[in-house]
């Protein structure tokens, strides 16, 4: 599990000390799993913090594809958006689609204006 822990972090661009304080768990304890079996809430707290199973965690099964893992910032973007309320997350939903379509105008009508319809 200890070495799964390890490559989930590397995946993620973070510390085994970065982890442990977002999972709110003591300074080394994570490096001690390697000898000494965790409780399971702190395995849940991990698998839940990457998005995984805790089967995944203990016995490497259902392996996490790339796509499925998040990045350190996005999951303090995820983390910060569920601490919102419903009419803030409407604006933050509401701004996304606008960058979006903003992005698609760039690549369409900036980059490329001779792909235009009737140009």
């Amino acid at each position: 599990m200890y070495e799964r822990i390890k490559e989930l972090c590397k995946n993620r661009g973070i510390t085994l000390k970065e982890l442990e304080t977002a999972v709110g768990v003591g300074n080394r304890t994570i490096y001690r799993w390697d000898q000494n079996s965790p409780s399971i809430e702190k395995v849940c707290a991990v698998a839940e913090y990457f998005g995984v199973s805790v089967d995944y965690l203990v016995r490497g099964e259902d392996h996490p594809t790339s796509d499925r893992l998040l990045s350190y910032a996005e999951t303090r973007l995820l983390d910060d958006y569920r601490h919102l309320d419903p009419s803030r997350k409407s604006l933050v939903e509401e701004y996304v689609r606008l960058m979006r379509g903003h992005e698609e105008y760039i690549k369409t009508d900036i980059l490329h204006p001779e792909e235009k319809i009737g140009g």
